[in-house]
Order: structure tokens, then C-alpha cells, then sequence
């Protein structure tokens, strides 16, 4: 079984998934950004982030096939840019409470500061499912108690 994504963003009351975002730490946007195009298209979700320490790259499901070709990047900028740390050398488990952290508060932010390489979709894309849906960790996700 392919395991999916880290994040998801849903309609409330409903499996719609409006938003999918994988954050892997160690490794290079480009080449890895196909499991998460994958779920895209079987859940017909239409907008994705792929998150690394180095880069964060936006995609768009554009619903022409159901093969992964049919979601594009649309936008990519640096991780340190879009969520105001130094993310070089940090753990995954770490990167992926900041990306959820930062999630959570894009809806309660009115004075919003976007990078300008990724900010047409932020504010087209993420902005809008973070408002109208529901942050979920899909469950690789491990908290400390206490």
C-alpha cells in the first residue's frame, strides 16, 4: 500500500481532500514529488505542496488524465522563505510541525507576507482550503506527551 501524504486539508464533514502537503527533509523536490502527484490524481485533489528543507514546490492537479503528468508545478520558493526558519539541518519530524504550525495559522493571519515566487499560489490555492477546510496529520506524525 503506497502511503500518502503527511497533511491533508479536507472539506468539513466530507473525504474531500482540498490540499495534500508531504514534507521529506532529506531529499530533492523534483525527483521526489511523484508519490504525492499520485494521490492527487486517485483523490482528485487539485492542489499540493511538496516540502523540503531546501524547497517548497507547489503543484496544481489540472484533471487532464488520471496520470500524474496532469499535475504541474506551479510555483516553488525556499523552505526558510515561506516559513521563517532556518530549515537546513532540521529533522523531518521537526520540519513537519513547523509546515502543520504554519498551516494552522494562515487562516487566524490577516497581515500575510508570502514569497513573491510562490505567492499567487499560496494566496489561489492554500489560503483558500486552509479557510474553508479542516488541517489533518495523516498520521507518520509523532508528538512527545508531557
Amino acid at each position: 500500500m503506497v502511503a500518502g501524504p503527511d497533511i491533508i486539508i479536507r472539506e468539513p464533514d466530507s473525504p474531500e481532500v482540498l490540499l495534500a502537503i508531504e514534507v521529506n527533509a532529506s531529499v530533492d523536490t523534483n525527483a521526489s514529488a511523484s508519490p504525492l502527484k499520485a494521490y492527487m490524481v486517485r483523490q482528485q485533489c487539485p492542489a499540493g505542496i511538496f516540502v523540503t528543507a531546501e524547497e517548497a514546490l507547489f503543484l496544481r492537479n489540472r484533471y487532464t488524465s488520471y496520470e500524474v503528468d496532469s499535475v504541474q508545478p506551479i510555483a516553488s520558493c525556499r523552505t526558510t522563505g515561506l516559513l521563517g526558519i532556518r530549515a537546513e539541518g532540521i529533522s523531518e519530524a521537526m520540519l513537519l510541525e513547523v509546515v502543520e504550525n504554519w498551516l494552522e495559522n494562515l487562516g487566524a493571519s490577516s497581515a500575510r507576507s508570502f514569497p513573491s515566487a510562490a505567492r499567487e499560489a499560496i494566496e489561489r490555492y492554500v489560503v483558500p482550503a486552509v479557510i474553508e477546510g479542516v488541517v489533518q496529520a495523516t498520521g507518520r506524525r509523532l508528538r512527545r506527551a508531557g
